[in-house]
């Protein structure tokens, strides 16, 4: 509930902050944390200590989370044409929400065969994926495309936009 909280602040913080430095480079730091802290968060939650529990989750849900459920509903649409975003965006959530729906299930597994570690490598892992598919997508926050249209073209580029 702590994190939920501060998440209410949060993702107005990191909402606003994605329409003046871009919508990438917000998502790229949740999902580096992601990877970052998979192991860490684990160990923190393993210790039992209530304090350290809730500190592990609220840092989770900080800056994993929070920054990437900030963006990703207005910068996933924004990678489609206004005639078919929501037919676009629907198909992404929906096969996303089969797949995330498994994922208890592989870290039950995990945890089973390797202990918490599996399902902390796997919780890295999703940050990995992440990252990948937010390198792999084109920047649309409209102060970021506006000042990248100003820069001066390198001659190299000239003939490819």
């Amino acid at each position: 509930m702590i994190g939920s909280a501060i998440g209410l602040g949060s993702h107005l913080l990191y909402g606003a902050l994605s329409d003046r430095r871009g919508r990438r480079p917000l998502f790229l730091f949740g999902s580096l944390f992601t990877i970052i802290f998979g192991v860490p968060m684990f160990l923190l939650i393993n210790t039992g200590a209530g304090v350290m529990v809730i500190t592990a989750v609220s840092l989770s849900l900080l800056f994993s989370h929070d920054p990437i459920f900030a963006v990703e509903s207005r910068w996933f649409s924004e990678q489609f044409p206004a005639n078919v975003r929501s037919s676009g965006i629907s198909l992404g959530y929906n096969g996303a929400s089969v797949v995330a729906g498994l994922l208890l299930f592989i870290a039950t597994g995990l945890f089973g065969v390797v202990g918490w570690m599996g399902p902390a490598i796997m919780f890295s892992l999703l940050g990995v994926v992440s990252s990948l598919c937010a390198l792999s997508m084109r920047e649309t926050a409209p102060a970021v495309v506006e000042k990248q249209s100003l820069m001066p073209m390198n001659p190299h580029e000239v003939g490819s936009r």
